[in-house]
């Protein structure tokens, strides 16, 4: 599994002042320092004396209080900005002489207490420090100044800030209820970054992953966190152990007034399969989290509910996830069986039954169609279109890797390690994009190798909208006679089925590749062109010139054909010789231009 130890450090400089009470914290010269440190990671405090040499002046504005509670808001506000400094200045009455050291450990007990809010911005401390000055006597003044140190710069938490932002604004397009929103950012997260301490700047950064597209699970958690609360969601951050001993971060997350633990770190497959998912950590109870760790006593809300427990497969093997508008999908190792899909309806939680999609691994989704490797050594690659029922195979063969980036699905041979590639059109969010719509109508060209891909994708959109947004696209009527045309698809075989066909499918790699076909006798006087090119469709391709020379026929393009489309040469039975003599059988013969 997957972890990190996650820290936090506290280290108290205390600086011991003259015995004179009289003496003012300004004109203080401090003979003997000593330093307090607090690890959070063993718990353990330790103190020892260094050189006053190494203590460094900071020139922050005091802020004055009336006692050393009142820190926190002001803490909290400073954490909130990112600042690295701040001043406090207050008084300390008792009728005991000042414990400098138990006055320390109060400071430390008071940002333990900041750290267990569970927020995104004590999550980004890297380590805090303080210095205090004081006078003896029976009113005893204090002044502390606090260093806080972060896991990146104020100018990269902008930079992140803008990213996350852009990357909310996006998911909010389709992501519309609160398990949508946690559905949406869990497969971000896993699908776009990988676990790894193997980066330039710290790997507990939320900027470092998201900059360099790794990092460990407290960025994982801090991400998380910024996106939710970005998409309007509570959300805090939870640290605990792991039962090993090593430390973690995750998240509690409220899905429609319940809480639940999110794990997007768990979710990432452990070997990173790139652009995959498990659901195996996504919204489980306290009583399942449990079993894997402790949990650190934050106060934060209990996670009660086991709606989503179902989810928790408990598979010695690798599980994978996707969702769709209705149901979310499991794929899962059963011996005998291989990996099968579980379904389960997203509003209940219900198993679904009945469905046709049910065996396949290595999920991914892009515009409600789901891409899929077979169940067994991953054998081929398929797409279930949940509205029509269907189970589209696209290729075959043996692969181990199967993603989208960038509107392209993408698949790698499991022995050359070539990857196919296959362009997929923009997603759309939201019916109501109609301008959208039209341009992907407008860019479908059936002679394109993912001419079947694409069309299903926009009618599967256009099936989705509502009858008044559909009348409002301009060129359906486009999409229709792209549908009808695909329908025709290998009509060419049905159509010619009296003629002769040529025993070999002709190959050229030249796309205006002239053809010429002889015949045993000088070919007569013709009204009609004796020979015609069909497209797959069954269409006549336009801008052939035909020359009959003799016992010849030569056809020459004025266009190239398409690459990898897939043409016939049509000899028509009307044909007759100078002696009057007809061709006895029509002739079909059928060719490809090569890439």
């Amino acid at each position: 599994m997957k972890r990190v130890v996650w820290s936090v450090l506290i280290a108290g400089l205390l600086l011991l002042t003259t015995t004179h009470a009289e003496a003012s914290i300004e004109s203080y010269q401090p003979s003997t320092i000593y330093s307090t440190t607090k690890d959070f990671i063993t718990g353990e405090v330790s103190y020892h004396r260094v050189n006053h040499s190494h203590t460094e002046d900071v020139a922050v504005e005091s802020i004055e209080l009336e006692n050393y509670q009142q820190m926190v808001p002001f803490i909290r506000e400073a954490i909130g900005k990112m600042d690295n400094s701040i001043v406090f200045e207050y008084e300390v009455i008792s009728d005991q002489a000042f414990d400098s050291k138990e006055h320390n450990e109060e400071i430390i007990l008071l940002w333990n207490e900041l750290l267990k809010e569970g927020t995104y911005e004590t999550g980004v401390i890297r380590k805090m420090s303080f210095v205090n000055h004081y006078t003896s006597g029976s009113v005893t003044k204090v002044k502390i100044e606090i260093t806080i140190h972060y896991n990146h710069t104020k100018e990269q938490e902008a930079e992140l800030t803008a990213k996350i932002e852009e990357v909310a604004k996006n998911i909010a397009k389709y992501a519309k209820t609160d398990l949508e929103k946690v559905l949406a950012v869990n497969d971000f997260i896993t699908r776009t970054y990988s676990y790894s301490f193997d980066t330039n700047h710290t790997p507990h950064s939320p900027f470092t992953i998201m900059d360099e597209g790794q990092g460990v699970c407290q960025a994982y958690a801090l991400v998380a966190q910024r996106l939710l609360q970005e998409l309007g969601m509570d959300v805090y951050y939870q640290t605990g152990k792991i039962l090993d001993g090593e430390l973690h971060a995750w998240n509690l997350v409220n899905v429609d007034g319940e809480w639940y633990n999110l794990d997007t770190t768990w979710n990432d497959p452990i070997l990173d399969r790139k652009g995959q998912t498990t659901y195996e950590y996504l919204l489980v109870s306290d009583e399942v989290i449990k079993k894997t760790r402790t949990v650190d006593p934050l106060g934060l809300p209990n996670a009660t509910s086991k709606k989503y427990d179902v989810l928790r497969t408990y598979s010695p093997h690798t599980t994978f996830g996707v969702y769709d508008e209705e149901n979310i999908y499991v794929s899962v190792w059963e011996e005998g069986s291989g990996y099968t899909i579980k379904a389960y309806n997203k509003e209940t939680m219900d198993i679904v039954e009945g469905l046709k999609f049910s065996a396949g691994r290595e999920l991914v989704s892009h515009n409600g169609i789901i891409y899929h490797l077979g169940s067994y050594r991953q054998n081929n690659v398929y797409a279930w279109n949940r509205l029509e029922q269907t189970i589209m195979l696209l290729e075959e063969g043996t692969f181990d890797q199967l993603y989208i980036e960038n509107n392209k699905l993408y698949y790698r041979d499991e022995e050359s390690q070539q990857l196919t590639t296959i362009d997929l059109p923009e997603i759309i969010h939201q019916p109501g994009q109609i301008e959208s719509i039209q341009q992907a109508i407008d860019q479908l060209d059936e002679f394109s190798p993912q001419f079947e891909a694409t069309l299903t994708f926009v009618e599967n959109i256009f099936s989705n909208l509502s009858d008044s947004d559909q009348s409002l696209v301009e060129n359906k009527d486009r999409l229709f006679a792209m549908s009808a045309l695909w329908k025709q698809r290998g009509q060419v075989e049905k159509t010619f089925a009296s003629y002769k066909k040529w025993s070999t499918v002709l190959e050229t790699d030249n796309p205006l590749k002239p053809w010429t076909i002889t015949f045993n006798d000088t070919i007569g006087e013709t009204e009609d062109s004796p020979v015609r090119i069909v497209d797959h469709y069954g269409r006549d391709v336009a801008g052939i010139t035909v020359q009959i020379v003799g016992k010849k026929v030569i056809m020459t393009p004025t266009k190239p054909y398409a690459v990898g489309h897939t043409y016939y040469i049509v000899v028509n039975d009307n044909i007759y010789s100078t002696k009057h003599v007809k061709l006895a059988q029509g002739v079909h013969a059928s060719f490809i231009v090569k890439k």
